[in-house]
């Protein structure tokens, strides 16, 4: 491309800018300086690839002015031919999720996001027991890898080994970092990690004797992240099983707060309020019940009007 586009141009002569455009945007991304959490993709490679470009046309000018040029141009073809059949092959490597992170895998051993990748993309075929070993290894690379611990937990639930899946979602939840005085446990704490409470809540209140041991699981959550709606979702279903109805009716006009488009709390909102003979379910809005069959959306059958005080 460089060849095409600068013959004999002199800022293909000027090899330290196709050196700059080549070293200096990979080197965020190289992990040399500091970790930067992600494997060397194609995606950082484009600047790059062109101050390699603009290399080779510097080169195959220096080399047309010292050598024969037919010999320049048959090395050129030979660089042009090599890098066309790595691209073919590395096309293979695209074609499917589990493919492209075993591509990475080859290369790279010690990176515990690509074995969890390759997990994922096997977890999303059923195909449970191959995910597993590969969140195994993502664990033994990196022990404290939250997110790892709660994979291995999920699929474990997934082959119906409950009691192995409690084990990994209690170290999951073991790794998380601690709160510190006068600091934001919110901001410490990446989001989707909070999952581990939902998932060993869920899993326990299988259970009808430990739904105690669920609800203080789901008040974690919420105490961490004061706008988790899928907690107080969840924590709502447990007080109602629990016949903790007017506490579960508190949750949901909580929930209501931070979500009010959510259909799932309306549908048990309105659940609560026909087990309680009475038509308010939170202080601003008031449900008329239309009841027939809950509907697969659970909204169809029933209309909600804002309060009109």
């Amino acid at each position: 491309m460089g060849v095409l586009i600068f013959p004999g141009s002199d800022f293909v002569r000027d090899e330290n800018r196709g050196l700059a455009f080549m070293i200096l945007p990979f080197l965020p991304a190289s992990n040399l300086f500091f970790p930067v959490g992600f494997v060397i993709a194609e995606r950082v490679l484009y600047m790059p690839s062109m101050g390699f470009c603009i290399l080779v046309a510097y080169g195959f000018q220096l080399l047309s002015e010292r050598w024969n040029r037919k010999m320049t141009w048959c090395c050129l073809g030979f660089l042009l031919l090599s890098h066309s059949v790595k691209t073919y092959n590395r096309n293979a490597d695209w074609e499917s999720e589990y493919t492209i992170f075993m591509s990475g895998l080859k290369v790279n051993q010690r990176n515990a996001k690509l074995f969890n990748n390759v997990g994922h993309a096997l977890e999303s075929e059923g195909k449970f027991e191959e995910a597993l070993q590969f969140f195994h290894k993502a664990v033994s690379v990196q022990q404290d890898d939250v997110g790892a611990h709660i994979n291995v937990g999920r699929t474990y639930n997934h082959l119906k080994m409950f009691k192995e899946a409690e084990m990994a979602y209690l170290k999951a939840k073991s790794l998380l970092p601690k709160a510190k005085p006068g600091e934001s446990y919110q901001a410490r704490i990446a989001p989707n990690h909070l999952n581990v409470f939902l998932n060993l809540a869920n899993l326990i209140s299988k259970n009808a004797t430990r739904l105690e041991e669920a609800d203080l699981l789901y008040r974690q959550a919420i105490s961490m992240r004061s706008d988790y709606t899928q907690a107080y979702i969840n924590r709502g279903d447990i007080l109602i099983k629990l016949h903790r109805t007017k506490e579960a009716q508190e949750v949901y006009e909580r929930a209501l707060l931070y979500d009010s488009t959510n259909p799932d709390i309306y549908y048990n909102g309105i659940h609560i309020a026909s087990s309680l003979t009475c038509l308010a379910v939170g202080p601003d809005i008031v449900v008329v019940i239309l009841i027939a069959e809950a509907s697969d959306d659970r909204l169809n059958n029933h209309t909600v009007w804002e309060d009109a005080q």
